[in-house]
């Protein structure tokens, strides 16, 4: 697919993969089309885990979190969840209203949002196979989380729970790039 990103533009691109982050820092899935709403792409980052003070958890201190593959089947209305060596996870794709579920308060990056607690099932299989008491939370929609305006020239972009941006994009050479240099160091890209 090819695509413009102004009317008039000088600039055109061809979208070679497009990736959808369910649960912040697990696995991505591969999509090949996917909506577009003002948050970035539909289910993209609208879960995350978190520590029992409502502290979000990354790759960054928990690698294994890579090896948790989410996958969305909008047919069933389930996100399920697949860790080696354990049995899978199911949670609805619908966002919990306030009698089926409870809020917490919870922190990703500068940012405090309420969000919904997915439940008991979901935090006793993260904390399983993350070693680590966690929940799983599910962005609240009536919340608002704005990308840091130090970052977008002062735009005001809404954003799940994205590090920064609803979307980020980058081209093939600049993985090439990043391959070459983990090559050089003797890591397998």
């Amino acid at each position: 697919m090819t695509i413009s990103f102004i009317e008039q533009a000088d600039v055109t691109g061809t979208i070679g993969a497009l990736w959808v982050f369910p649960v912040k820092s697990c696995a991505g899935v591969s999509v090949q089309s996917a909506q577009l709403l003002p948050t970035g792409l539909k289910w993209d980052r609208a879960w995350m885990v978190v520590d029992p003070e409502g502290v979000f958890i990354t790759q960054r201190e928990v690698p294994q979190m890579a090896l948790i593959q989410p996958w969305i089947d909008e047919q069933a209305g389930t996100l399920q969840l697949q860790y080696p060596g354990a049995p899978g996870l199911t949670v609805p794709l619908a966002v919990p209203g306030a009698s089926d579920a409870s809020q917490m308060r919870v922190q990703v990056w500068d940012s405090h949002v309420n969000a919904w607690d997915t439940g008991e099932a979901a935090a006793a299989w993260f904390s399983q196979v993350l070693g680590r008491a966690c929940h799983l939370v599910r962005f609240d929609g009536a919340q608002q989380r704005l990308s840091g305006s130090r970052w977008t020239g002062g735009i005001e972009g809404a954003t799940q729970f994205a590090d920064g941006y609803p979307l980020l994009v980058t081209t093939s050479s600049a993985f090439d790039g990043l391959n070459d240099k983990l090559q050089a160091q003797g890591m397998n890209a």
